[in-house]
């Protein structure tokens, strides 16, 4: 699969599903690697994940992944 379509991909399962934290992550990773010029969007998507805090139903996982955001917030500032 290739870049573009990688990234499209992500921007609609964010456009689908924005309460999903992995969807927002997995889009502003893609973005920081490998589209450089849409780095504040990318950390928009963190900002926004990192205020965040884990749904009751799913708080393992989305522990992980707005620490992950909360991470990549961090070493990219």
């Amino acid at each position: 699969m290739d870049r573009d379509l990688a990234i499209r991909h992500l921007s609609r399962a964010v456009a689908l599903a924005p309460d999903e934290p992995a969807n927002g992550l997995f889009l502003a990773e893609a973005l920081l690697d490998h589209r450089p010029r849409q780095r504040q969007r990318a950390l928009e998507w963190l900002r926004d994940l990192a205020a965040r805090e884990p749904r009751p139903g799913n708080l393992l996982g989305d522990y992980q992944t707005l620490t992950r955001a909360r991470e990549l917030l961090a070493r990219e500032r």
